[in-house]
Parts: C-alpha cells; structure tokens; sequence
C-alpha cells in the first residue's frame, strides 16, 4: 500500500484550542481538521473529500505572548468603558479616535463625572447628539395624535440623529494571551483515493500555513511512500530515527497494544495525553456538526513483531516512522 508522506517545518504555530478564550492554549500539534482544511484550501476543494490523516513531529520551545484585546460593545454606554468615534462604523475596522475614558463605576461620559477628557469637541459632538436625541424623543411623545405626516417627519430626523450617534461606540479593553510552538516540524501522512492524492501532491506547495493565517509552512519533503503492515525487527520506536518526536496514535490502537507505551520506571507504562479531536464536518440546520476522534498524544511509543498491522488496525510503518491514520 502506498500513501503520501509530507514533511514541512514552521518557524511558529499555534493550533488553537477551541475552549481557550482568556488564554489561546495551543495543541501540540495540529488536529486532523487543521491539516484538512490547509489541504482542500490549497487544493482549491469546496466540499469533502475523505481522507485518513496520521500526524507526527516536535517542537523546539513553546512561549506564552501577552496581546491587548479591544471588545467594542453593541451599545453605547455612558457609564463605563471608553469613549471613541469609529473613523468608519459602517466597515469591519478599528480605526478609532479616543473621545472619553471612564475611570471608576459611577462615572457618566455625557456629564464628565468621573471621567478623563481625550478630545473636548468630539466630546461635545457626542453630548450634542445625545441632546438632540432626547429632545426628539420629547418631541415625537407631545406629538403623539399629531398627523402622519409630522410624525415621520419626527422619526425620520431621530433616525438622522441616531445614525450620527452610531459613529460613537463603548470600547472594553483586556489583557490576553496566547502560546506559540517554536521550530515546529511535522511529519504527515495522507490516504485517500488515487485522484485525491495526486491532486495533494501536485499543490502541495499552494498549502501556505496551517493554523494561523501567519503560520507560514516550508514543504521539506512531498512524495509517495510504501506501507508495510509487518516489521523485520523485534521492535520500532517513534523515535527511532528522530529523537523528540511526538504524535497522535488511535486510542483504539494503545487499548489493544497495537501501538505500546515504553516503559519508564519500574514497569509501569505511561500512555500519553487523551484528546477528542475534530476530523470533518457536515453542515446540519446550518451548523457544522464535526466527526470526532479519541486519540492518545505520547512522546514514548513503539510497534514490534507481536503488533497486529494493517487495515483492521489503521497501523502501519513507511520504512522510517510508524503511521497512525485516524
């Protein structure tokens, strides 16, 4: 059996883990939806094509980066926060000019109560629309059994009005953080059709990072390498060939000692961190619904001569490393 083996190596990465908000932790390495998706984006592929993905490789150092975050409220309050003109509120940007900072509870923008003064005429920009705003409201409530027509007259000049007001937004800011994987290298193994894996190979240099947008890849190696479900050694360890190497093995394949944690001390056999990680999806009620993965992450595993290869197990050994397809 053949398969396609690419090596590549990252200057930095960080494979997020989706229930990190405060801290962006990382995966050790990239989950197998991860490596999916960088392959049918430089494929130019729109829907699914299946594939079995076995991801191996190491780190040099991994750092935690401190980053301010800007959360812009849905609303503008005046009682907190601080105070800015968006330079355009109808695009996605953040382009913004400080009007008014709100320095303890109590404080109120429109009345300078407790607050530190940034720019005094957006400022009075701001309590002037405010004003108008609430005379219009006063307005439209006299009104009230007036004529249709002063009516949407009054409502049209508080639309004017509050869209003026909307270019003034509630700005929130924090301190977070995130990891980043230093001298990354990753070791990939992908079976698929024929078709599919002759398309992988001819782009694989369109794959431009995985992770991150900035997590730029360097394709080391791209080429078809032979499977063998049988070893001609008593046994093989992952890191036989490369020390430090690392990877994610089918938890199925660990429970039935397939795949065997080394022993560390005093016999007792250390299996590695459990994960359940995201492989594909289908869109359901218009939400993805993601097939999901038990897999074992472990730094200390091996096969030997007693490990049942092949296709019933997903295990097999390229000549070099040992492949885990999940």
């Amino acid at each position: 059996m053949k398969t396609l083996r690419i090596i590549l190596y990252q200057s930095q990465a960080n494979y997020r883990r989706e229930e990190t908000i405060d801290n962006k932790m990382t995966y050790p390495l990239p989950p197998m939806s991860t490596v999916i998706g960088a392959v049918h984006a430089a494929c130019g592929y729109e829907k699914y094509h299946p594939m079995d993905i076995s991801i191996q490789g190491c780190y040099g150092s991994k750092q935690k980066r401190i980053y301010r975050y800007n959360e812009y409220l849905n609303s503008t309050m005046d009682d907190r926060g601080i105070l800015v003109k968006m330079k355009n509120s109808s695009m996605l940007s953040q382009a913004h000019e400080i009007v008014s900072e709100a320095l303890k509870q109590g404080a109120s923008h429109e009345k300078e109560v407790k607050t530190v003064v940034h720019n005094r005429e957006l400022l009075e920009e701001y309590k002037k629309l405010r004003k108008n705003r609430k005379d219009i409201d006063d307005e439209i409530k006299s009104h009230k059994n007036a004529d249709k027509e002063t009516l949407n007259n009054l409502k049209n000049k508080k639309k004017n009005c509050q869209a003026k007001l909307d270019n003034f937004a509630t700005l929130n800011r924090s301190i977070k953080s995130y990891e980043v994987l230093y001298d990354v290298k990753l070791i990939i193994h992908i079976r698929a059709d024929d078709a599919v894996v002759e398309d992988i190979l001819k782009n694989v240099y369109n794959i431009k990072s995985i992770g991150r947008s900035e997590d730029f890849v360097d394709i080391q190696e791209a080429k078809i390498v032979e499977l063998f479900d049988e070893i001609d050694c008593d046994e093989i360890a992952n890191d036989s060939n490369e020390k430090k190497l690392t990877g994610y093995v089918s938890s199925k394949a660990v429970s039935e000692d397939v795949i065997i944690p080394n022993e560390r001390s005093e016999g007792i056999r250390v299996g590695g961190t459990k994960f359940y990680l995201n492989k594909n999806y289908y869109i359901k009620n218009g939400k993805r619904i993601f097939e999901k993965k038990w897999v074992v992450y472990s730094s200390n595993y091996k096969i030997d001569d007693e490990s049942e290869l092949g296709d019933d197990t997903n295990v097999y050994y390229d000549g070099t490393y040992i492949v885990s397809f999940l």
